[in-house]
């Protein structure tokens, strides 16, 4: 992966929590930066995670 696709990944995922919960694009960003340090998974595989899941639910 490139650095640029890691930071559009990143980008679409803080677009949809910010769509989908109101949150700020700080906000969205926390979010997934606490989920990856929760998780033990670098920011983007989390980002890219979430991408695949919305995906399945349509």
């Amino acid at each position: 992966r490139t650095e640029l696709k890691d930071r559009k990944t990143i980008d679409r995922a803080k677009g949809l929590l910010m769509q989908r919960q109101g949150l700020s694009e700080q906000a969205a960003y926390e979010k997934l930066r606490k989920t990856a340090m929760d998780k033990g998974l670098k920011l983007v595989d989390v980002a890219q995670r979430m991408l695949d899941v919305m995906d399945l639910l349509g």
